[in-house]
């Protein structure tokens, strides 16, 4: 029983401070510092060390032996060099010094070890054979040392066969603490690689947004541009005011994915009707281009919300261009409006080429697209967007039959 005590008491000297190393790399914000982590983890072998030789005296001599060369490994595994080299001296001064074993003995073994892990690491040779080769070069200094050196009271075979176990145990602890210390390495840099391409497909997933919504004011101010004649005066005091909103619009989305985290919102009173009517006036020339026929069903009633106008100019552009892209022959779309007690209610719907099934389910999905040069952006834009309203967006679709958006903001009561 105090075997075993010894055996789990330096086993814990052992894991304790690599742990802390562990523990440190995990929540340091730049655990990809080789050089930071390397003096870390130097230090906390050098403190495995000091904790095995300082409290040796409490358990098993021999096994003390064996373990202390443990944090020695771990060093040559990870190629700490200097972190190597300090160790063995450490290991060498004590076990001369304090057991007065023989120097020369001691350095020729060391250097073995370190001559050992030159050869192997020059040839580039799997960990498994430092391992196997410590672990052969430890049992016959040990045999050496337990036959040849020490004062031994036991007989030859219970001795062989003390030192058979001692070396067993040390084999397979090296293997189970190398084992775990490079595998919790690996998925803390699988971890770090995965923010990395988080944050990666964040940022890509802006671009992509800003690419695809600023598409949609640019190509209506090329259809107006495209009509506009210079000495028609009155188109030409027409169509300013529309240019002038959507380049204004152009720019709050710009400013708007400066911080490509999330979609920002300024809410502030909005007569419904009036968005909706500045809406369809901004995509008239490319409903006249598509001809797409317009069925308005407006409510005559002055319907309020609380919310950003250009955002939800931007849904609504969103859904129409969508409709547009989805046109046959004879394209209808119609737009009504009605109002319940809590909500303002748009629905709009086509009788485009609609979607089955597979391609509804999905249509939330970022980057999803059936279009050739599609994005997959604009549904989930626009989702985000209502859903920032604390409203509701829906769609129906049959395939053959067209598609209905459903669009549900609250009603604004004043207080």
């Amino acid at each position: 029983m105090h075997f075993i005590d010894g055996i789990i008491i330096n086993l814990l000297y052992v894991l304790f401070p690599i742990m802390v190393y562990l523990i440190f790399i995990s929540y340091h914000k730049n655990n990809r510092n080789t050089a930071n982590n390397n003096i870390i983890l130097s230090i906390m072998l050098i403190t495995s060390l000091y904790l095995i030789l300082r409290f040796d005296n409490l358990y098993d001599l021999k096994f003390c032996i064996i373990l202390c060369n443990l944090p020695l490994l771990i060093s040559y595994l990870k190629h700490l060099n200097f972190t190597s080299i300090l160790l063995s001296i450490g290991i060498i001064f004590y076990y001369y010094q304090f057991y007065n074993f023989n120097l020369y003995m001691l350095i020729i073994e060391y250097c073995t070890y370190y001559i050992v892990y030159k050869v192997i690491n020059r040839n580039k040779l799997d960990y498994k054979y430092l391992i196997n080769s410590f672990v052969l070069i430890k049992g016959f200094i040990l045999s050496f040392q337990e036959f040849a050196l020490m004062q031994n009271y036991h007989t030859f075979l219970f001795s062989f066969l003390y030192v058979f176990f001692l070396m067993i145990c040390f084999y397979f602890i090296s293997y189970i603490v190398f084992y775990l210390l490079d595998n919790v390495e690996q998925i803390l840099d699988f971890n770090n690689t995965l923010k990395e391409l988080e944050k990666e497909k964040v940022l890509r997933s802006s671009l992509f947004k800003l690419t695809h919504e600023i598409k949609n004011p640019i190509a209506v101010c090329k259809g107006y541009l495209d009509m506009m004649d210079g000495k028609d005066i009155k188109k030409v005091r027409k169509y300013l005011p529309i240019l002038k909103s959507e380049i204004n619009r152009t720019l709050v989305i710009m400013d708007d994915f400066l911080d490509y985290s999330k979609i920002k919102i300024e809410k502030d009173i909005i007569d419904m009707n009036v968005l909706i009517e500045d809406t369809l006036e901004s995509l008239n020339y490319i409903f006249k281009k598509n001809t797409i026929t317009i069925h308005k069903h407006l409510l005559d009633d002055e319907i309020y919300i609380e919310g950003d106008y250009n955002r939800l100019k931007q849904v609504l552009v969103n859904v129409f261009k969508n409709s547009i892209e989805a046109k046959r022959e004879d394209m209808v779309i119609t737009l009504s409006t009605r109002s319940t007690k809590s909500y303002f209610v748009i629905e709009i719907r086509d009788n485009g080429i609609g979607m089955d099934s597979e391609t509804l389910s999905k249509v939330y999905d970022t980057f999803y697209t059936t279009k050739k040069n599609g994005t997959g952006l604009g549904v989930a834009i626009s989702k985000e967007i209502i859903d920032l309203h604390e409203g509701k967006m829906s769609y129906e679709s049959e395939f053959g039959k067209g598609t209905k958006v459903t669009i549900k903001l609250p009603v604004y009561k004043e207080a």
